[in-house]
This record gives C-alpha cells, structure tokens and sequence, in this order.
C-alpha cells in the first residue's frame, strides 16, 4: 500500500493487531532515484562578484613650501632670572640717628685727640697711644664720610620728570623746545632734594613761557625754531 503519511502514524494505528516485525514499512524519498546532476554553473556563476568599489576619502594636500617655512617651532624664550636687588630700604630717621651717633664719636675723638696732645706738651709721649689715636682719626673721618652719602641720592631723581614738563607746557605754548640736562650724576642731600623740586618746576615753567620766543619770532629773529632749555648741577667750591 502507498500512502501520504509517515511510518509512526502507520505503527500506531496498526500497533493493536500486529507485531513490528510483521510489517515492512519503506519510505518512497528513501527509495527514490537521486536527482540527476544539473548543468554545471556558468563562468558568470562561478566567477565571484565583484564588490562594489569603495570611495575613498582624498588625501589631504600635503602643505607648500613656503607654509612649511612659516610654520617653525617657536623657540623658547630663555629664562631670565631676576637679579638680586642689592639695596634695603631704610628709614630716614634709623639714618639720621646714624649720623647723630657718628657725630658724637668725632666729638669724642676729637676730645682724645686734644688730651693726647696736652700730654706731648708735658714730656709724656707714648708712640702706641699717638699711632692708636691717629687710627682712630683716620677711621672716624671714613665713617662720617660713608654715613654722609646715605643721605644722598644723584641729581637725575630730580631731572628725570622735567622731560614731560617741558613737553606738556610746550604744547599748550604752541613753542618748540629741547631739554638739555647736565650732571646728573651729582649728588645732593634727600631733604635738600625734596626742597628744590617744587621751586625749579616753577622755575622751568617760567623759562618757556617767557624766555622762549614762538617759533615763527624765533625765525625772524634769526634764531633756530627749537629753543633750548639746559639744567646742569655741579659743584662749585663748598657748593652746589
């Protein structure tokens, strides 16, 4: 018998009425023919496909020469170290206290001196006792010397704001003129300093307003269109 259903179905049905091994029960795929072969694959077939070309990104230009040029490493600038100051601020009364203190020992010594001398006149000479009193003299001497020129400072702390003073008032005058400045090196007392800035203001002021003539008179004048104005400090005798 030839039937569309499979072997368990058939078992099943049948399970009561006989044994397994009465029946024979044969599947039809089993039995058939294998299929024949078919035509063998074309070239085309065979062939793998080829894959689909991928866009590729394009490469960045490469940079010019003269870009190339521009774009250096830029160099490092070289560590400056800071130079240690060399000077303290002190306080004008620590130095005044200084000098006062210095100014008694020249009293003294000056007092020591004259009993040394007293002594020469009565027939006492000690040679170490003259030798230690003309030490002391001499050092002394350096030390007020020394002390002295704390208090002082150069000229230039002074010049150095008449520049823009004279070009300010200058301005306003409509007047052309040259800053000429001469010592500034020397050197004058702080309090001295500080009393003759305010008063030598006044007194350039005045120079360019009144001794200075406008440039157009200065030519007719036979004059140079630029005036000069000269601020010199030097010493002069016990003076400045």
């Amino acid at each position: 018998l030839k039937g569309d259903v499979s072997a368990d179905d058939i078992e099943a049905v049948m399970c009561f009425i006989i044994e397994t091994d009465q029946i024979d029960i044969t599947s039809l795929a089993a039995s058939a023919p294998a299929d024949p072969v078919g035509p063998p694959a074309s070239s085309a077939d065979a062939a793998p496909q080829e894959s689909a070309p991928v866009a590729k990104a394009p490469a960045p230009d490469k940079p010019t020469a003269a870009k190339t040029a521009n774009k250096k490493p830029a160099e490092k600038a070289p560590k400056k170290t800071a130079a240690e100051s060399s000077s303290i601020r002190v306080s004008v009364d620590k130095v005044d206290q200084i000098i006062n203190l210095v100014g008694e020992l020249i009293i003294t010594q000056s007092m020591l001196d004259q009993t040394v001398s007293d002594l020469e006149g009565q027939s006492v000479s000690n040679s170490s006792l003259q030798n230690g009193m003309s030490l002391l003299q001499r050092n002394a001497r350096d030390l007020q010397e020394a002390v002295m020129s704390i208090r002082m400072i150069p000229m230039e702390f002074v010049f150095s704001r008449f520049p823009r003073v004279v070009r300010d008032t200058a301005g306003k005058l409509g007047k052309e003129i040259e800053l000429i400045t001469e010592g500034k090196s020397t050197e004058l007392d702080k309090s001295l300093v500080e009393r003759i800035t305010d008063p030598l203001t006044h007194l350039v002021r005045n120079s360019l307003d009144h001794g200075v003539e406008m440039p157009d008179v200065r030519e007719s004048l036979g004059k140079p269109r630029v005036g000069k104005l000269v601020l010199s400090a030097r010493h002069q005798g016990g003076n400045i």
